[in-house]
């Protein structure tokens, strides 16, 4: 779509928040005019495979609102302050009693603590996300799959220049990701830069270029360069 930089969406909101992410439940929010807020919510959880080949990928958890299993919720919390003008900050956390819903399996409970910050000043923006899993259980913790984490760090500039027709829908931006997921494809850095171009609000074309390298040697194959072209909307 047309609300973020690069054909491929960033892997942190990928591979370690699985966007997007649906669930059914209820929530509660307050706002203070000095630009505090705040969110609660009971809500059905993941559920995480915890056998197959997508065994503990948080990714996989995904389910279907209507046929979700629910036996154990989960809860989540954030607050967020916008009190500065173009600052946004936020962190979140994120509890589930039984990430596989499946009780004996040796995936138990899970903890997702995440942070932000976005900052916009003009046609510049600057964008930072953290979040990581903290997995409990004997098979999780065997297999080395109970911490997941990922980062990344995003400027990019969107041109004002109402007066070149050429440049005034067009930004540019640069992202560098860390992921250590649990799959050795799911390991590794990644730099990126690029352009979207907007001829409307609903429309966008993308270019950028990705340099990947996999952290594990048994990986270093995964290992590419790309340039990926894209185009998007929304309606």
């Amino acid at each position: 779509p047309p609300t973020f930089y690069g054909v491929e969406r960033n892997s942190i909101e990928n591979i370690i928040l699985p966007a997007t992410w649906w669930e059914n439940g209820a929530a509660i929010s307050g706002q203070y005019s000095n630009g505090l807020s705040w969110d609660f919510a009971i809500h059905s959880g993941l559920e995480v495979p915890s056998a197959g080949g997508s065994t503990y990928r948080i990714r996989s958890g995904r389910q279907k609102s209507s046929n979700a299993a629910a036996e154990d919720l989960a809860y989540t919390g954030r607050v967020q302050f916008s009190g500065i003008p173009g600052l946004q900050l936020a962190a979140s956390y994120q509890h589930q009693s039984d990430l596989s819903q499946m009780s004996g399996d040796g995936l138990d409970d899970a903890n997702l603590l995440s942070a932000h910050a976005i900052y916009n000043n003009g046609g510049f923006q600057f964008r930072a996300l953290w979040a990581e899993w903290d997995i409990d259980g004997s098979l999780v913790k065997a297999a080395g799959a109970d911490d997941q984490s990922g980062w990344y760090l995003e400027p990019s500039y969107r041109f004002e220049t109402p007066h070149i027709d050429l440049f005034q829908d067009m930004g540019i931006y640069t992202r560098f990701e860390n992921v250590e997921g649990f799959r050795s494809q799911d390991q590794f850095e990644q730099w990126e830069v690029g352009m979207n171009f907007w001829p409307t609000d609903n429309v966008v074309f993308k270019i950028d270029y990705r340099d990947r390298d996999h952290d594990l040697t048994g990986a270093s194959g995964r290992d590419f360069k790309a340039i990926d072209l894209g185009v998007g909307f929304q309606f």
